[in-house]
Parts: structure tokens; C-alpha cells; sequence
């Protein structure tokens, strides 16, 4: 393992041994409880899990971490969501290693992707054509919309249009 790693790796797991070895008391809601390890692992194989989806979408890191945050966060909190309307006990205490297990898992993704950290400022993705958007006269309830600032980048196979060559 990487040098630089290990520091997350080891408090990675001691977080999850921490909760998984406390036991709450009755009728309390502990920060280190077998819950709270399942919340904060669930949410950071989420999280992974979503990161790794989005590689052949985007050619940079900081797209994949977002829609991989995203998406895990809002597992936790539709699951909290679901708690509060009568399915189990909401807990902000599980919202918050929700959000240490998403910064953990994110954080051995980014460990691990040899792609750049951010996208390129022009054109989109690297190796990414763009197009623009042309006015197409809609009018809004506010008088005609303005036509797209600029050039959108497209990923692949997401709204590419007819006619613009593949990868």
C-alpha cells in the first residue's frame, strides 16, 4: 500500500472497529454502535461503488467524487427519510457517519485513480468534443430564454447528438 495511504486506511479501520465493538445502551441512540459501523461501511461501498461507475463516464476525478458523494448521500439520507416516516428511529448520528464513510471510501477512490484531479477549463473532458446550443426562439414566461453561454462538454454516450463521431 501506498505511503500516503496508510493514514486513512488505519483510521479507516479503527472507526469501524470502534462502532462495531460498542454495544448502545437500551433506548439510547450511541455514537459507536453495530449501527453506526453498518451506516458508515454502506455508505463508503456506496460511495466506492459509484465512483468506480462514473470512470468511463468523466476523464477527471473531481465529476466522479461528486456524483459518487451524491449518490451515497442521498442512500443515507432516503434511509433516514424512511426512518423518520415510521420505518425505524431516524438519528442524526447515523447521518454523520454516513457522511464519514462516503469521505472514506471517496477518499481510497481518489487514492487509487490515476486520472487528473480536475477537468481541463476548455472543451470539456480531455479528448471530448463539445457543441453549442443553438437559440431556438422558446419563450418563457419571463420573455425569450438566452441561448446556452457556450459550448457544452459531452461525455460518452450521454446526449451526444447524431452525426458527432464517437471515441
Amino acid at each position: 500500500m501506498p505511503s500516503h495511504l496508510r493514514p486513512p486506511a488505519a483510521a479507516l479501520l479503527l472507526a469501524a472497529s470502534a462502532a462495531l465493538s460498542a454495544t448502545p445502551l437500551a433506548g439510547q441512540d450511541a455514537w459507536f454502535a453495530r449501527d453506526k459501523a453498518e451506516h458508515f461501511v454502506a455508505s463508503a461501498v456506496i460511495a466506492t461503488g459509484a465512483y468506480a461507475f462514473a470512470i468511463p463516464v468523466w476523464d477527471c476525478k473531481r465529476p466522479r467524487a461528486l456524483f459518487g458523494a451524491g449518490v451515497a448521500l442521498g442512500a443515507g439520507l432516503l434511509k433516514e427519510w424512511s426512518d423518520a416516516r415510521g420505518g425505524g428511529q431516524a438519528s442524526w448520528k447515523d447521518l454523520a457517519w454516513d457522511v464519514l464513510g462516503v469521505a472514506s471510501g471517496l477518499a481510497v477512490m481518489w487514492g487509487f485513480d490515476a486520472a487528473p484531479g480536475s477537468c481541463p477549463a476548455e472543451g470539456g473532458p480531455a479528448g471530448v468534443e463539445s457543441f453549442s446550443v443553438p437559440d431556438l426562439g422558446v419563450v418563457g414566461p419571463a420573455g425569450p430564454l438566452a441561448p446556452w453561454p457556450g459550448p457544452l462538454p459531452l461525455g460518452p454516450g450521454i446526449g451526444r447528438p447524431e452525426g458527432l463521431p464517437r471515441r
